[in-house]
């Protein structure tokens, strides 16, 4: 069983937020999404200020990353930015690509090793009786 909530969890967050929106700007002097994101996540209380000085706190496990943060700091720069929603839950995956390995929580890689195990000897077993 996963550690944590949901999927959206273990993506690093606040980084990879910030990183989808510099590769969104498209003119460095009349757009300012990252100044614009900096500030929701610093001091509009999407993630608490505890939470972002220790990454190990159980905030960061236990709440529903997608509904309770992602969701509402996307709304909220969207309409500050005066743009259309362009990402949605649907769409947070493109968060994962821009997430770096060393970045990842190492229960990943520890139950994909699991996963991969069981499928393997799945394989192993469905061979064995052909």
């Amino acid at each position: 069983m996963w550690e944590r909530r949901e999927i959206e969890n273990y993506l690093p967050i606040p980084e990879v937020v910030q990183r989808y929106v510099a590769q969104e700007e498209h003119d460095l002097f009349t757009y300012k999404g990252t100044e614009v994101m900096t500030r929701l996540i610093e001091e509009e209380g999407y993630i608490p200020k505890y939470a972002l000085r220790e990454r190990n706190d159980p905030w960061w496990n236990e709440v529903k990353m997608s509904d309770d943060v992602l969701d509402k700091l996307f709304k909220k720069y969207f309409a500050q930015t005066h743009r259309p929603t362009l990402l949605e839950k649907g769409g947070y995956f493109k968060l994962a690509l821009l997430a770096r390995p060393e970045e990842l929580d190492p229960e990943i890689t520890e139950k994909l090793d699991r996963i991969w195990d069981v499928a393997l000897a799945a394989t192993k077993q469905k061979r064995a009786k052909q």
